[in-house]
């Protein structure tokens, strides 16, 4: 595999590989959704155990992957908190469950 911006493969100049760029890029936006809406269930679970508590926190990160596992995972976890935080707030602060 070729990174985006092309290189050198047998000492002639190499196009970059596309397709799986592209499939790279399809990965992280999944992951985004996927995260969002599992931090979204979180954050209302959370709710609605106890306003006070915590907000819930991404899961733990996986050690030894390789670059691209590791920007899926951080667009899984950046959305993981984004959903939580978001579902956590919205019902704790609209008076729903209040504890």
């Amino acid at each position: 595999m070729l990174p985006d911006s092309g290189g050198f493969k047998n000492c002639m100049v190499a196009k970059p590989d596309k397709t799986q760029s592209q499939k790279d890029k399809e990965e992280i936006r999944k992951a985004r959704a996927d995260g969002f809406k599992a931090g979204v269930a979180a954050g209302k679970e959370a709710a609605q155990e106890n306003c006070k508590k915590a907000k819930p926190k991404p899961p733990n990160k996986h050690p030894g992957l390789i670059a691209q596992d590791e920007a899926v995972e951080k667009a899984f976890n950046d959305a993981f908190l984004a959903g939580a935080t978001s579902a956590f707030d919205k019902f704790c602060h609209s008076g729903s469950n209040r504890h």
